[in-house]
């Protein structure tokens, strides 16, 4: 048992040894290198032009009051319902009115509900 344990450990370090003194990366060629520098140099010239957009948005920016006065919208209360066609039928499900329209028919002058 005791052997078991220590055959472990020392596996245990030796993989680790292996894996902390693999094989590094090499160092960037250099044209990786001068690809680098050139995106850096894209980089912060799409940032001085995202600064200058920025700047020119507020500048630009205007706030066009409203000098037309809209209307309030009329909102009839339930239960007292408009005038309908006299060929529509009402019915009546959880508590409103609904109404079956005809699809083919001509165009009737709107009355009363219930008359």
């Amino acid at each position: 048992m005791k052997h078991l344990s220590l055959l472990a450990v020392v596996s245990g370090i030796l993989a680790t040894v292996a894996l902390c003194t693999g094989p590094t990366s090499p160092p960037p060629a250099p044209s990786e290198q001068s690809q680098v520098e050139e995106l850096k140099k894209e980089v912060d010239s799409l940032r001085q032009r995202v600064e200058s957009l920025e700047k020119q948005l507020k500048d630009h920016c205007l706030i066009i009051p409203r000098t037309v006065r809209e209307s309030p919208m009329i909102i009839r209360p339930p239960g007292r319902p408009g005038p309908v066609p006299k060929d529509w039928h009402p019915f009546e499900f959880n508590g409103m009115t609904y109404y079956v329209v005809p699809v083919n028919t001509p165009q009737v002058s709107p009355q009363e509900p219930g008359k």
